[in-house]
């Protein structure tokens, strides 16, 4: 039967060379599904590229490299929407829209799951909940007109989409869960003293420590902090002594040292404090740490041993990233009104380091507020104590303690220790 019949067709407004059409309606759900995917496309872009170039380890960058395949896929859907809006001279252009949409849809539910554990506002907030929206009404307007009843293979398309999305998961519960949950950091960390030298002009012996710090483990860690202090003990003797006191084992049970039967500990005088590493440094697997530093004693001293300790804090470097900005001390007596942490007045001398730190997985880091990785060590004589926490800035743009550093895989204090006689290094 021919269009042009007139016996059987009749033409309102038009003829056989023009299909009725509402343009306007067309053309705003043509610039809705573009942009949408559009938006989402650089959104995973913009996620996943941090990844697939800089995440510090192999799965995380096939997690990125997958954020960033998704977004190009969504760029090709949203060419698609033009032809499956348009004239339908490919086949497959409203499969590839769907794709798009799914793929949307998908992630960004992945984007709110994951806000919701913190539930924290960031820049990106706005736009997971907008193409979120948009999505769902895409899938509706979709549906509705079945794109892939066209499609030769409907079964093994649902098969690929489904395949992707598994890959996809399971590379991110691999990078981000179980991968630093099975490799566990293993450090040493060695203290020890070399030969001692009477100096040929003055009263003193000049005692070398050396510590080495060495990562015996498969992951790498930044050091947070890091120190060593040397000591020297005086005491009194008591040769009659025959058995302990119960005062005595308590008294050192309080102080945590040894009880001693002929030796009654005095005192303990800080002869040494500082560094022996740079906090903020990275140390890969198998590399070492070495640092040698040089105390000078009074030959006349009236210590019975001299002692040494030195200690590290860590944190993964494949599940955190840490900005250089952590290098550079900030002192607590120069910093005053500008000082990025609160302090009582007046404040005690401290050097701190601070610096951005980045989750290792960067869909954490758009749905989380900034954390920045502080090391506060207060000067005293006794080698220093640091207080070590992750803090977003607070209400009055200060760094305050907030949280632990348990989901960065601390590994806590490591400490090595050493101890000699005193009378050892007089000896000839």
């Amino acid at each position: 039967m021919s269009l042009d019949d007139g016996a059987w067709i009749t033409w309102s407004g038009g003829g056989s060379d023009v299909w009725p059409d509402r343009s306007w309606r067309r053309r705003v759900v043509i610039s809705l599904m573009a942009a949408g995917l559009l938006a989402s496309m650089l959104l995973l872009a913009d996620v996943g590229w941090v990844d697939a170039v800089g995440a510090p380890t192999f799965a995380g960058r096939i997690t990125g490299f997958l954020f960033v395949l998704a977004g190009v896929t969504q760029g090709l859907a949203a060419a698609a929407v033009f032809d499956y809006w348009g004239k339908r001279t490919l086949t497959y252009s409203g499969a590839l829209v769907l794709v798009g949409v799914l793929i949307a849809l998908a992630t960004e539910g992945v984007f709110l799951a994951v806000w919701l554990q913190e539930r924290e506002y960031t820049p990106y907030v706005p736009a997971f909940f907008v193409i979120s929206f948009w999505a769902l009404w895409a899938l509706w307007l979709l549906w509705r007109q079945q794109p892939w009843k066209g499609l030769p293979h409907p079964k093994g398309f649902t098969a690929g989409l489904t395949a992707t999305a598994v890959l996809a998961t399971a590379n991110f519960t691999y990078s981000a869960i179980y991968q630093p949950s099975v490799a566990k950091l293993a450090f040493s960390v060695d203290i020890a003293f070399g030969k001692p030298v009477p100096d040929l002009g003055l009263p003193v012996i000049h005692l070398p420590v050396r510590v080495n710090i060495k990562n015996t483990g498969t992951v790498p860690a930044y050091v947070v902090a890091a120190g060593y202090r040397v000591t020297g003990r005086t005491s009194t003797f008591k040769e009659d002594r025959k058995h302990f006191e119960q005062n005595e084992w308590r008294a050192a049970a309080e102080a945590n040292v040894d009880t001693e039967l002929h030796v009654d500990p005095a005192s303990y005088q800080s002869l040494n404090v500082g560094l022996f590493i740079s906090p903020g440094l990275v140390l890969n697997p198998g590399e070492t740490g070495r640092s040698t530093n040089l105390v000078e004693i009074p030959k006349d001293a009236k210590y019975d041993e001299i002692a040494a300790v030195a200690g590290i804090d860590l944190i993964r470097a494949d599940r955190a990233r840490v900005d250089g900005q952590f290098l550079v001390p900030v002192y607590s007596w120069a910093e005053k009104g500008d000082r990025p942490f609160d302090c009582i007045n007046p404040c005690p001398d401290c050097t701190m380091h601070y610096g951005r730190l980045h989750y290792s997985n960067n869909l954490l880091n758009v749905t989380r507020r900034p954390r920045y990785l502080v090391s506060i060590r207060t000067l005293n004589e006794y080698g220093g104590e640091s207080e070590i926490y992750v803090s977003p800035y607070n209400s009055r743009g200060k760094l305050s303690k907030a949280e632990s550093l348990s989901r960065f895989g601390e590994a806590g204090r490591i400490n090595g220790a050493t101890v000699i006689p005193f009378s050892g290094l007089l000896a000839p």
